[in-house]
């Protein structure tokens, strides 16, 4: 837990530093790009290469491959987190956005600063390890992603660009119910009692092919606490789980 914390504090201070930079904008290396001493056919050139990284917003549409840790940080002897359980298959549904605020470039016009962003529904599949002569109802978890930070864009010509950008936001979950029996014994439940609402910071990259095609990867952290009503031929107890909710997300998207 500690080092997750640690972790993510470094994350987070990297992108509260970048976000004044990409809010505003305006980094030069060398000669500006774009003046009114530049000729003619350099413009044409430019405007040609750097349409997708001028000025205003691209909104984009991924899928993503998507499995959170979902790991536990103590041992429990029951409930959704016991040993052996674990994520079978996760997919993520995000829409967001990215913008440049200036026309200004970097680097001789191939690489500018601007903001990202996305918003995400996704579901997760967990094997809860249940005994074979479980009979009942297995819910898998669901997730709300929201997320924004800085972005640099690299042109090496239209055709081909790359996003390296991190990002801070909030991570939702909520699911993970079971109901049911083994072999026609007592009943019980496992039912989570409020949503899961955590922190999450992460870096990404993106490859973006023909100016439409995105192919990315992105490193998420955060963490959170499941807190389950138990209810079985004992009575009810509540529980709370201490849980990793890291993942390494693989995308497939396109600019509509």
């Amino acid at each position: 837990m500690e080092r997750l914390f640690k972790l993510q504090f470094r994350v987070l201070l990297l992108v509260l530093f970048l976000l004044p930079v990409s809010l505003v904008s305006q980094v030069y290396t060398g000669e500006v790009i774009g003046g009114s001493d530049m000729p003619e056919t350099n413009k044409k050139e430019r405007r040609q290469r750097s349409t997708s990284t001028s000025a205003g917003k691209q909104k984009y549409i991924k899928l993503t491959y998507f499995m959170p840790e979902m790991y536990p940080y103590a041992y429990y002897s029951e409930g959704p987190f016991i040993p052996g359980s674990g994520p079978v298959f996760g997919a993520l549904f995000e829409r967001g956005g990215f913008r440049f605020f200036s026309d200004n470039f970097m680097i001789n016009g191939m690489a500018n600063i601007g903001l990202y962003s996305g918003f995400g529904l996704g579901v997760e599949v967990h094997d809860f390890n249940l005994k074979d002569d479980f009979d009942g109802y297995k819910l898998p978890f669901f997730f709300v992603d929201y997320k924004i930070g800085p972005d640099f864009r690299f042109e090496i010509s239209n055709n081909l660009k790359f996003d390296l950008y991190g990002s801070i936001g909030a991570l939702a979950s909520y699911g993970g119910l079971i109901y049911g029996s083994y072999s026609g014994g007592p009943e019980f439940t496992y039912q989570q009692r409020v949503p899961v609402l955590t922190l999450q910071t992460g870096v990404g990259f993106n490859v973006v092919l023909m100016n439409w095609l995105i192919l990315g990867t992105h490193f998420t952290f955060a963490d959170g606490t499941y807190k389950y009503t138990i209810d079985n031929e004992f009575g009810s107890t509540e529980e709370n789980y201490d849980v990793s909710l890291n993942s390494f997300r693989v995308s497939i998207g396109f600019f509509p």
